[in-house]
């Protein structure tokens, strides 16, 4: 399957779930929730335990393999960083998948390290760091990938700049982003074009022209997959438990007047090559 870069209509996610890539992605997911239940439990606490039945993560996480397959396939001793990464089975899969690739999980949670030295694999490293002050040398990997973290620090462009002096030249830069539709969430659409703008100059976007049209467009397009479109069509892959009762928390915590109504998300992929 092709993946477009940007934001992702609900036709094209339908169309993954049917594709064998998706089986296959899914597959693994669960033998390794299985081998390593124990352990992922006790993360699965402070956010999820099964990640990839999570709305945006299936797309997210098959839209960034897909990059890093097409990216990889004439490279030989690659070495990726997991920026952001929290404990989930996909650096492991990347790993496994994509022959002669190291993969450096980097996270600010230090009780994660104990987590991954629990999960053999020696292809797959934790680092406990500071995404603004990543301890790596410069022109050190191959890929980086930012899987839904950027839209959670209002230090991206410091944390850009820095993933940009660790990564190659000819080196590949993925990220993904969570975006209020209703701009009750952390990032809404306007934010999302200043981060985008903000992109280092060293970067070029795959997609140059779809990049342009972000910077310039005034509105969402229609028919993208949203939380309120998960909410009807599969309430179980929304990620709160009791997704009203977080919207009236989460207004609480911004200063607001408590909100009765879902947070109403979409997300987006882009790639970049330094």
């Amino acid at each position: 399957m092709e993946f477009n870069e940007g934001f992702v209509l609900t036709s094209n996610y339908q169309q993954l779930l049917e594709t064998p890539e998706f089986s296959d992605l899914e597959s693994y997911s669960d033998v390794f929730l299985e081998s390593h239940k124990d352990i992922l439990l006790q993360y699965g606490r402070k956010w999820v335990f099964d990640p990839l039945h999570q709305w945006s993560r299936q797309w997210e996480y098959p839209y960034v393999f897909s990059r890093i397959n097409q990216y990889l396939q004439a490279t030989e001793n690659v070495r990726v960083l997991d920026a952001g990464s929290g404990l989930t089975f996909f650096p492991f899969m990347v790993s496994d998948k994509i022959p002669n690739t190291t993969i450096t999980c980097c996270d600010y949670d230090i009780n994660l390290k104990k987590l991954y030295d629990k999960i053999e694999n020696k292809n797959v490293s934790f680092s406990s760091t500071d995404l603004r002050a990543l301890p790596f040398e410069d022109n050190f990997f191959d890929v980086v990938y930012c899987v839904s973290v950027l839209e959670h620090t209002r230090d991206y462009l410091e944390i850009l700049e820095g993933i940009y002096r660790v990564l190659k030249n000819d080196g590949i830069l993925i990220i993904s982003l969570d975006i209020s539709i209703d701009g009750k969430s952390e990032i809404n659409f306007s934010d999302f074009q200043k981060l985008i703008a903000g992109i280092p100059k060293g970067f070029t976007s795959v997609d140059s022209e779809k990049f342009s049209k972000f910077l310039s467009c005034e509105q969402l397009p229609p028919g993208i997959i949203s939380t309120l479109h998960f909410n009807k069509a599969n309430y179980s892959l929304l990620p709160w438990k009791f997704p009203i009762l977080y919207s009236i928390f989460h207004s609480i915590k911004k200063g607001r007047i408590p909100d009765f109504k879902l947070l109403n998300l979409t997300c987006a992929c882009l790639s970049f090559t330094k």
